[in-house]
């Protein structure tokens, strides 16, 4: 019996069956990886859309900020690229010290994230899906 296992010598196909049992784990471990880097990204994306929206209401506080304006093609054309999904019309600016000309815009705003990792079973339950990612700036 100690003769067929010498030393250097593996049985044919094991290291195939160890590869697909730890194949699920790797898996599970690199689609929670890109959803981290797919959700950073999407937040950095919002955070920037806040601020250059925050600037434009500041530098134009008589502006229109409903539909089809500047403010929400603005914002609409920032966020296209952040990996979630925004309201239909972007929250108008609000005004905390007047709506003066260089006055402080406050801006908020906020998008549906999916996961990819909720295709897992087990893990619909355990992460919201989608949660919410929110940006403000002034």
């Amino acid at each position: 019996m100690l003769s067929t296992f010498r030393r250097g010598h593996r049985s044919r196909g094991q290291s195939l069956v160890e590869f697909a049992l730890v194949l699920p784990f790797l898996m599970l471990l690199l689609l929670i990886v890109v959803d981290f880097g797919r959700a950073y990204m999407g937040w950095i994306q919002l955070n920037n859309a806040a601020r250059v929206a925050a600037n434009y209401a500041g530098q134009n506080p008589s502006a229109a900020f409903g539909p089809g304006s500047d403010y929400a093609t603005l914002v609409t054309n920032d966020t296209a690229g952040a990996n979630c999904t925004m309201p239909a019309n972007p929250p108008a600016p609000t005004f905390p010290a007047g709506t003066t000309l260089g006055a402080q815009a406050q801006v908020n705003l906020t998008c549906s994230f999916s996961l990819l990792v909720s295709a897992f079973p087990g893990f619909g339950q355990l992460l919201p899906n989608p949660f919410t990612l929110s940006a403000t700036a002034y």
